[in-house]
């Protein structure tokens, strides 16, 4: 799958699924006991490649894992990943499409008979409850599976596994602390972000862990309202509890990407400013306003780094004056040129209060 074409859900999911031990939770967890009872006691292993077609990349995603039977015999799992925010009738014959794809590389990569049996599941994470029949069948008239019927056998047919995710309530998702959070960040991405705080996904059970950056950052792209404040206080809490280290690894991760936005950046080089600031004043009432105003400081900053970028991806390189004014203005300032550059035909309406001009 391109770059181009994947969603935040997308990339979310596919960086959950291959955190150590989580698809092995997750499948054993998901699928029927019946079907669990046939694996053996060993890990999925990821297998390269996508086979969702390109114009449904917007709606689907996938993951093939591949496991060992109790049997000695090889068996697929392909994980179809539905990101629309309503369920597709049509899924049963885009699983078909996929499933024959999978073997058809597999007979040409030298595999022979038998065929592995390939075990398809959809994962679902949107707001409407998923109504489609789960067979093949639903597909076709009813009247042509009547074992009496000279059609009978000829017409085929299979099943899928579904996960809804909306269907569990928060705390039965999973056992698994790591696995738990994440399908929880996918289940409320499609819904209402009031239902549901950053803290109670991101709980004190993975703080230690590097994905709870991963998390955070799914749920700042993702939800439809996040309040700033809640994240200062998560970040806070997880520098508090599991060390400033584990925050600096997080911004760093964030930056490293260049996916870091300018808000997670200020907030988290002001809670560092911040506490320095107030180590050196040596008394908990400057640590205290410290860290505040280090908060603030951060927080312009990370807008001042966007913004930046921002008119010099639009206008080209930016004179010294206009990234100087920039460097130095605060928050509210820096919001209203944010809002004009989306329709600012030049620099100088960007910073229309001044009538001079800035090229």
């Amino acid at each position: 799958m391109t770059s181009a074409s994947a969603s935040p859900h997308d990339q979310f999911f596919k960086e959950l699924m291959t955190q150590p031990g989580v698809a092995c939770a997750f499948l054993r967890e998901r699928l029927p006991e019946a079907v669990t009872a046939l694996f053996a006691d060993t890990e999925p292993r990821l297998e390269a490649g996508s086979f969702v077609d390109p114009e449904f990349r917007s709606q689907h995603s996938d993951l093939l894992f591949s496991m060992d039977l109790t049997s000695g015999d090889p068996a697929l799992i392909y994980i179809l990943f539905e990101h629309k925010s309503y369920p597709d009738a049509m899924v049963a014959f885009q699983l078909l499409r996929y499933v024959i794809a999978i073997w058809y590389r597999y007979l040409t990569g030298g595999g022979g008979k038998p065929l592995p049996v390939i075990i398809p599941m959809v994962v679902y994470h949107g707001a409407e409850p998923w109504n489609v029949p789960l067979g093949f069948s639903a597909l076709f008239d009813p009247a042509l599976f009547d074992p009496e019927r000279a059609l009978a056998g000829i017409v085929p047919d299979f099943r899928y596994f579904l996960s809804d995710l909306g269907s569990q309530a928060d705390h039965e998702l999973s056992r698994f602390a790591l696995l738990r959070s994440g399908l929880m960040a996918l289940k409320h991405a499609t819904r209402d972000a009031d239902l549901v705080s950053i803290e109670a996904i991101v709980t004190a059970e993975i703080w230690h862990d590097l994905f709870c950056g991963v998390v955070i950052k799914y749920i700042f792209r993702a939800f439809r309202q996040i309040d700033r404040d809640e994240a200062i206080r998560l970040l806070t809490t997880i520098k508090e509890k599991a060390g400033p280290a584990m925050v600096s690894n997080i911004a760093q991760e964030w930056i490293d990407e260049g996916k870091a936005m300018g808000l997670l950046q200020g907030i988290v080089e002001g809670m560092e400013q911040g506490v320095a600031q107030g180590m050196k004043q040596g008394v908990a009432q400057g640590m205290e306003q410290g860290i505040a105003e280090g908060r603030e400081q951060g927080v312009a900053q990370g807008q001042a780094r966007l913004l930046t970028r921002q008119l010099a991806r639009r206008f080209g390189p930016l004179p010294a004056e206009v990234t100087s004014r920039i460097n130095e203005a605060g928050t509210e300032t820096l919001d209203t040129w944010g809002e004009r550059l989306l329709d600012a035909r030049t620099l100088d309406e960007v910073f229309a209060p001044e009538k001079a001009s800035l090229s």
